[in-house]
Parts: C-alpha cells; sequence; structure tokens
C-alpha cells in the first residue's frame, strides 16, 4: 500500500495585476500547486491589493490562510514549514520565515540586487514590527485569527494587518 498525500488545510489567497498574469500562470502559479494547498484562489479585477486579499479571504474554506504575490516565487516547502511550525506551537497565530527578492531599479538598490528581510524570533520581530514592516505578506495565518485588510491602505496593508493582529494579543 502506498502513502496517500492530503492537501493541507490552507487556501492561498493571491490579488492578481493582470499585466503579470503572465508570469504568474507560468513561474508563480506552478510553485504554489507544487506546495499543495487544498484552496488556491486568485484575485483579479477592480482594487488594490488590499481589496482583492479581501476577497479572496471571505471566499476561502480552509482553517489557515496563506496570502502570495502574484510576482513571488516561493519554494516547493513554502507551506509545509510554516503549516509545521504552526503544529509545533498551537497557541501561534501566525508563522513567517525570511524573505528574500530581487529588486526592480528602486532609490538604495541597485538593478537586479538581491534584498532580504530577517525575521528571527517573534519577540524580536513584535517589537520590531511597531518601527517597520516586519513579517512578510507570505506568511501562514489561522484563519480565526486574521484581522483582514484595510482597504483604504494602499501601500504596507500588510504590515498594519500584523500591528492590528499584535494590539489583538
Amino acid at each position: 500500500q502506498g502513502t496517500i498525500l492530503m492537501p493541507l488545510p490552507i487556501s492561498v489567497i493571491v490579488a492578481l495585476v493582470e499585466r503579470r498574469r503572465g508570469f504568474f500562470e507560468r513561474f508563480v502559479l506552478p510553485m504554489i500547486r507544487a506546495n499543495e494547498p487544498a484552496q488556491i484562489l486568485v484575485e483579479g479585477g477592480e482594487g488594490w491589493a488590499a481589496t482583492k486579499r479581501n476577497r479572496g479571504l471571505a471566499q476561502s474554506n480552509q482553517p489557515l490562510v496563506a496570502f502570495c504575490d502574484d510576482d513571488t516565487i516561493v519554494g516547493a516547502d513554502w507551506l509545509s514549514k510554516l503549516y509545521a511550525a504552526l503544529q509545533q506551537n498551537p497557541k501561534a497565530q501566525f508563522a513567517y520565515s525570511n524573505l528574500a527578492w530581487i529588486t526592480l531599479p528602486i532609490p538604495g538598490a541597485l538593478p537586479g540586487s538581491a534584498l532580504c528581510l530577517r525575521t528571527g524570533p517573534f519577540d524580536e520581530v513584535s517589537a520590531r514590527a511597531r518601527k517597520g514592516n516586519a513579517v512578510p505578506i507570505m506568511s501562514l495565518w489561522r484563519r480565526e485569527a486574521f484581522p483582514g485588510f484595510d482597504e483604504k491602505i494602499y501601500y504596507y496593508e500588510d504590515w498594519d494587518a500584523t500591528l492590528t493582529a499584535l494590539e489583538r494579543g
């Protein structure tokens, strides 16, 4: 008898920008699928990322939710590692990891340079979150603990959601 693999009880929500659809479908979506979540919701159309993510959240049906940007390539073990962290820490409301990305030409970064958001232990992250965005959007949340996104915020809506969750305990 072989092992039967079950999908992870996770809804992955992606806010899609139409001009990036080709890249998303060719590179990002296959990597999300490789993580074997039970549900993938791709929200395109009108609205900012916060609006699209909230629409996806409202449609999600799994006990855990993860958000992924449409231009982010994740590893094939992204969700399984975050899921294992939540399983090992039943009181934890979300799990997060370091994040590295290749930049576009923006002030302070050379084109094609790599940047890394190093997270660290929760106490450290909690203190840093009050000063700047310290938790990547590609985190895994227990559905009931996620506060949703403030749709009036255009940028840093993920930081606002983290601060809201921290304020709620």
